[in-house]
């Protein structure tokens, strides 16, 4: 009741301002908020050829009727639970019932949204209209890129179609804290998109995050793909590329086939960070 009679005081100070505004009706909506869901009334006007709800333009409330508070647990819950968990987790979190058909409809539109905001940064950077400052504040930079096939699914039934999603983790450094190790800056980007459009919204993200096209120290690991090189040849020509460890390990693997002594010798020396040893001495079979 505080929190009503709040809104509808600054509701009222705002009207008082606008002396020429013409009333169209008072319609009610109900609002989603950490306190509950909360039945409101708000004025919608007409004031200089222009028709909305008051109340929304000054409280910024966005059309989702949800406070900034409930769509960002929304969308923390959802990253990691389906939406019928995330509807029972936040509901007990308010104390009042939030359906999973609307989460689902919330995170739909925060994901167009999103896609709105990246789009207009991609093509101010792709198109030099809004340049990034000359210098990064990081001078290294690891970035991995990857790939992986999910199967299609209609009414949560899964068919013969694969998608392909392309995945990107970018870091500066590696930390190590109560024996774990933790990236720093950890950037993570993945979508289902061709490779152009997978490198060029990579580059604007880690362009806009992190200034990556001054870092001076950059490496990029692959899995020899050629897409990923066609990325790093396009976007990050001064990086440095490696391949993985995964399939590093599995070429000498299979390189040393049954001597098991140079197998392990050379793996030895690549996990000790010696990969200079293996080309500076003759190794006999």
């Amino acid at each position: 009741m505080i929190f009503v009679k709040i809104l509808k005081k600054i509701e009222e100070k705002r009207l008082n301002n606008l002396k020429k505004a013409t009333k169209l009706g008072n319609f009610s909506c109900y609002l989603y908020t950490r306190l509950g869901i909360i039945r409101i009334t708000r004025w919608r006007i007409k004031f200089k050829e222009k028709t909305y709800y008051l109340l929304d333009k000054t409280i910024s409330l966005n059309p989702l009727k949800a406070t900034n508070y409930i769509l960002k647990r929304a969308s923390e819950l959802a990253t990691e639970c389906t939406y019928r968990k995330v509807s029972y987790l936040l509901s007990k979190e308010i104390s009042d019932f939030v359906g999973k058909n609307l989460i689902w409809y919330w995170i739909k539109r925060l994901g167009k949204l999103l896609e709105i905001k990246e789009a207009i940064q991609k093509q101010a950077i792709l198109n030099n209209l809004r340049l990034p400052s000359t210098e990064s504040k990081y001078p290294k930079a690891i970035i991995e890129i990857d790939a992986t096939s999910i199967y299609k699914q209609y009414k949560g039934k899964p068919t013969k179609e694969n998608l392909e999603v392309k995945l990107a983790i970018c870091y500066t450094d590696i930390k190590r804290k109560n024996k774990k190790n933790y990236l720093e800056n950890k950037i993570i980007y993945g979508r289902v998109e061709d490779t152009t459009t997978f490198g060029n919204n990579l580059y604007s993200l880690l362009e806009e995050k992190l200034n990556i096209t001054y870092v001076k120290d950059k490496l990029l690991i692959g899995d020899g793909d050629r897409w990923i090189k066609e990325i790093k040849n396009l976007h990050f020509p001064t990086a440095k590329y490696h391949l993985d460890w995964w399939h590093l390990t599995k070429n000498i693997r299979r390189a040393m086939r049954e001597n098991k002594r140079l197998n392990k010798l050379f793996l030895k020396y690549l996990y000790e960070g010696k990969a200079d040893r293996i080309n500076n001495r003759n190794f006999s079979y």
